[in-house]
């Protein structure tokens, strides 16, 4: 099983890419990607949208983790902005894209 792991930010997101078990993981890649400088929030959530999909197609992901809201997170915009961008995921994952097969949250 490949799992993709989503960290996402009021700027950008961070990924983990695991395969294996869980008592013996190996690493496909990760990295931290920003938002491209000068994008308007439509065509970041837009952005962001395909690159789940580039990473799905690279290493063929069978389900993604997104680590959650923390508690004491404030409400203010950078809040707003990091929430809309956990949603092009879940549209990978229960959207119809018309890309066939998506990966299990």
């Amino acid at each position: 099983m490949t799992v993709l792991g989503l960290r996402c930010s009021n700027t950008g997101y961070s990924f983990a890419v695991l395969s294996g078990t869980s008592g013996s993981p190996i690493l496909q890649g990760y990295d931290t990607v920003a938002v491209p400088k000068g994008y308007a929030r439509p065509q970041a959530l837009k952005w962001f949208f395909q690159e789940i999909q580039d990473l799905n197609g690279k290493f063929g992901v069978d389900g993604i983790v997104m680590k959650g809201a923390e508690g004491q997170a404030g409400r203010g915009q950078a809040f707003v902005e990091r929430v809309e961008l956990e949603a092009p995921p879940q549209q990978n994952l229960w959207g119809d894209s018309g890309s066939g097969s998506r990966p299990k949250l």
